[in-house]
């Protein structure tokens, strides 16, 4: 859920996706903002083993950089005309992030799809 709203961020606040873009790549693994709970949540999925990664800190920046890296498309000239990534982009990164963290495809594929929380989207 948090790719698909991170994602979204593009539309409703482009100052702060652009500031994500430039500078956010030395905040994967700052001590404060999203990324400790990031790793909390890695962490919390691997203790009840639904996720798989042997290294938290490495799966981290695995996703911090994933996400990073599709805002910056959605920017990019390689968007389709309308400025997005690609129908479904959200999705599409949200379940490959789950299937790297261990999810089976078919579960991956259903998480990634669930409905955004009302006022979300």
């Amino acid at each position: 859920m948090s790719v698909r709203l991170t994602f979204r961020l593009a539309d409703t606040h482009p100052e702060l996706t652009r500031v994500l873009r430039y500078g956010g790549l030395p905040y994967i693994h700052a001590d404060f903002g999203l990324g400790p709970r990031a790793l909390r949540d890695i962490e919390k999925g691997n203790a009840s083993g639904r996720f798989r990664v042997d290294n938290p800190l490495v799966a981290l920046s695995a996703v911090g950089g994933s996400l990073l890296g599709l805002l910056q498309l959605k920017s990019s000239d390689k968007s389709d005309k309308s400025g997005q990534a690609g129908p479904g982009a959200d999705e599409q990164m949200a379940e490959l992030i789950l299937r790297m963290l261990g999810l089976t495809p078919e579960e991956a594929h259903e998480v990634a799809r669930r409905p955004l929380p009302v006022g979300a989207s």
